[in-house]
């Protein structure tokens, strides 16, 4: 559909295209857009005050934003769309902000997120969640007990998920409930893993673990550890001159890895994801895993 308008309505060489949204479809659709070559300016606007704040922090959302901006691609946010303008002749010509202001606009494209299909379920009388998804409980069951949900449509603990992963590993608990249950303990769904890596726009990104466990509290701590007290640690390498930022969470005592994020160098996602899953403690000390071990020897 966007390939089709743009070939039947795009012909102007200064025509502009915004993007409303600041997550992973908005930023691939900025990318799909810039591919058409066929708009002059490109600009992503989201009511979010960083890009990707599901994912990464603020530093790293900042980062993000500049390394797209030095792609000839616009972002501006703490903005969103208040109406929509076309011309005489019915077609889009520009958009109002919601402070007021107006811009040209040839093409505008939503991505602001997903909404769970759940007309069906509301029709059978199933419970859905407040902000939509079918209500399932550890085992994919709805409120009627003789029907299950899964993927996009289904609210585990309130939240809808628009990631394949979850959806894979609720299908993965059904399938061996249904098939293998009674001859074995029954599968539980638990957190699901959210782990994120992209080159988006050309730019590496990657959020795995509990990224957000310095800020937010951590979803899991080992219970056999008596020092890794109740919170989390931030290390953080920031190198604006190579343009990479990099943000590990450990345990308090800095002998668990909990999750992380990357910007502008994933090379180490590999490792750093699989020492957060194995949930085991670290056989080198927390900055060798962003530096590298030192000799210490500076002869």
């Amino acid at each position: 559909q966007l390939i089709h308008y743009t070939e039947q309505n795009v012909n102007d060489d200064k025509a502009h295209a915004i993007i409303v949204g600041g997550g992973l479809l908005a930023l691939e659709a900025a990318k799909a857009v810039m591919d058409l070559g066929k708009f002059d300016s490109i600009k992503i606007v989201q009511l979010d005050g960083w890009l990707m704040g599901r994912q990464l922090d603020k530093r790293g959302g900042k980062l993000l934003e500049k390394k797209i901006s030095k792609m000839g691609i616009k972002v501006e946010c703490g903005l969103t769309t208040k109406s929509l303008i076309f011309n005489d002749d019915g077609h889009l010509s520009a958009v109002e902000y919601s402070n007021g202001t107006k811009e040209r606009c040839d093409l505008i494209c939503f991505a602001i997120g997903i909404v769970p299909r759940d007309n069906l379920a509301r029709s059978c009388g199933l419970d859905v969640g407040p902000r939509g998804g079918v209500i399932v409980d550890n085992y994919m069951q709805t409120s009627d007990p003789d029907i299950y949900a899964i993927g996009e449509c289904a609210a585990w603990k309130g939240r809808t998920y628009g990631l394949i992963a979850p959806g894979y590993a609720m299908a993965d608990v059904l399938s061996f409930n249904l098939t293998q249950g009674e001859m074995h303990s029954l599968k539980a769904f638990a957190e699901p893993d959210t782990n994120t890596r992209l080159k988006l726009l050309g730019v590496d990104v990657a959020a795995f673990g509990d990224y957000f466990a310095d800020t937010e509290g951590p979803k899991w701590l080992p219970k056999d550890c008596r020092k890794c007290g109740k919170g989390a640690r931030a290390l953080i390498y920031d190198n604006p001159i190579d343009e990479v930022y990099q943000k590990l969470i450990f345990t308090e005592d800095g002998r668990y890895l909990l999750g992380g994020i990357l910007v502008g160098d994933n090379s180490k996602y590999p490792l750093l994801s699989a020492l957060t899953k194995k949930r085991k403690p670290l056989a080198q000390e927390p900055g060798e895993l962003i530096i590298g071990k030192q000799s210490g020897d500076d002869s």
